[in-house]
């Protein structure tokens, strides 16, 4: 599998969501890298953190975004959700047959929802940042 690289044309103007973006990219293609090499029990335990990863990165992105006002918050989070029903069913397959290639397809499709997630739906809050490039305080949940 080609892997995507992170550049700039995925910047969606927040440094926090910009560095989460690249972790999410250097993490699958590291993965994508070793895991023909890896023991199974190791590869499992980093599909777990990349599960684990896209969790708290969804759920800081959407308090980033309910934070800015963005109207379609609504339609992001359910992409969220789709995308992490999708993963957890190749992560569930993987559980049951640990294998290369389970692996390979979850990497896959992690790489291929990520860049084009970033690029379509991603890009369209980043209008409603702050145009200084500062971070509105994001509030207490009650």
């Amino acid at each position: 599998m080609e892997f995507t690289q992170w550049t700039e044309q995925y910047s969606v103007g927040d440094p926090l969501m910009d560095a989460y973006h690249h972790v999410f990219f250097q993490t699958i293609e590291d993965l994508t890298k070793s895991v023909n090499k890896l023991p199974t029990d190791v590869l499992g335990e980093r599909i777990e953190f990349l599960m684990s990863y896209a969790r708290m990165h969804f759920d800081s992105e959407e308090h980033l975004m309910e934070a800015h006002a963005y109207p379609d918050i609504e339609l992001h989070k359910a992409a969220h959700r789709s995308f992490l029903e999708e993963i957890t069913f190749i992560q569930d397959s993987f559980r049951s047959n640990p294998t290369a290639r389970i692996a390979e397809q979850l990497l896959a499709m992690a790489q291929y929802w990520l860049s084009k997630h970033i690029l379509t739906e991603d890009m369209k809050y980043k209008p409603y940042l702050s145009r200084d490039g500062s971070r509105k305080a994001l509030r207490v949940q009650d």
